[in-house]
């Protein structure tokens, strides 16, 4: 590698900084008033504001942390209470009433809760130990234990609710269709589903799997069957032949799995009730009026 060569560039000079005078000093100085026009007249004077639900120019939200306002706003009431404040005090210090106060750090407490419970199912779910968890929060590991617990107890009776009624389902329908489509028919994800036919199949439930020829093809789809553990494989297969099989008769809204409703039979309406209401001088009876209206 060959090495660079050396330039006569002419290196500057830098003087002695105590050799400066007083004069040059003012000029300098004088010269960068000006330039920033920085003046001791108070009307010229910047002041940053914010906007009128929350300081700063970004986004709410936006930042690292979009809690941060709420734990800085309970380590300041903390740091007033360590002082001898009242909470009256500390409610007039912030122009509210000490109800709105009480109710502020109560909103911000749940905020700054929900924000730490998230980051701990997200560690969680990078494969963290709750120890590493604990540590990277700064957190007790017990809290990170407590909270884990609390989402795999809701998790655990969820699975049992959902596996209690599929039982009931198999009581009432004698066989049921747990394949492709009951997660949605009945309102739940493909994982819970599993875990409660898994639940009853360690309880003494069956299942089956049956070949369901596709129309217009060759091929066929694999259906599977939940029934109890004394019903014999050719009863499934015959009632399957006979179009005797379907889905679990309820389904579950919004996640509530204690409250499970019943599919209902599409109510036929006659077509004697269904009329067509044409554009007509009576404002009554004008159909372009109610164009949208069933």
């Amino acid at each position: 590698m060959k090495r660079p060569k050396k330039t006569n560039l002419p290196q500057p000079k830098i003087g002695n900084l105590n050799t400066i005078s007083q004069e040059a000093l003012e000029h300098a100085e004088e010269t960068a008033q000006a330039f920033f026009d920085v003046q001791n007249d108070k009307d010229k004077e910047l002041y940053h504001y914010g906007t009128p639900r929350h300081s700063g120019r970004y986004p709410w939200g936006s930042g690292e942390n979009p809690y941060q306002g709420d734990i800085d706003f309970k380590a300041h009431v903390k740091q007033l209470k360590s002082k001898g404040w009242s909470q009256k005090e500390i409610a007039k210090s912030m122009n509210m009433t000490t109800s709105q106060l009480r109710a502020r750090i109560d909103i911000a407490s749940e905020n700054v809760t929900r924000a730490r419970d998230a980051e701990i199912f997200k560690l969680r779910d990078k494969n963290y130990s709750k120890v590493a968890i604990a540590r990277q929060l700064d957190i007790p590991e017990s809290t990170v234990r407590n909270v884990l617990k609390k989402v795999d107890k809701v998790k655990e009776d969820s699975t049992r609710a959902i596996a209690d009624r599929l039982k009931k389902a198999v009581e009432e329908q004698k066989y049921i269709d747990i394949g492709h489509g009951c997660e949605s028919m009945i309102g739940v994800s493909k994982d819970k589903l599993r875990h409660a036919v898994a639940l009853l199949e360690q309880e003494g439930f069956k299942r089956s799997f049956h070949e369901q020829p596709q129309m217009g093809t060759s091929k066929s789809t694999t259906m599977k069957i939940l029934a109890s553990q004394d019903t014999p494989w050719a009863e499934i297969e015959a009632a399957r032949k006979n179009a005797e099989i379907d889905f679990p008769g309820f389904h579950y809204e919004h996640n509530d799995y204690t409250n499970p409703h019943k599919l209902e039979t599409p109510t036929s309406v006659s077509s004697k009730r269904i009329m067509i209401a044409y554009p007509d001088s009576d404002p009554e009876k004008d159909g372009a009026a109610k164009d949208g209206l069933i």
